[in-house]
């Protein structure tokens, strides 16, 4: 156990401003049927990542079983 006060809660300014990290695991096995359009949404919901939040956050994009094409496109 600790011994004494943490200088942190004493203080009175406020915490120096940290970047977010939005991170996006994507699955598009194929282009085909249910996954007809995927690559199109994915494509509007990175523009629409980058625009929202106007680099004040770090985009991470997780492959998670994509195919080639979509591999290519990231």
């Amino acid at each position: 156990m600790r011994n004494g006060l943490n200088p942190s809660k004493s203080s009175r300014r406020l915490a120096a401003f940290r970047r977010h990290r939005v991170i996006l695991p994507v699955h598009i096995p194929s282009l085909d049927g249910y996954f007809t359009h995927s690559l199109e949404i994915l494509k509007l919901s990175l523009e629409s990542l980058r625009v929202s939040t106007r680099d004040q956050a770090s985009i991470t994009v997780i492959s998670n079983g994509c195919t080639q094409t979509v591999l290519n496109e990231l």
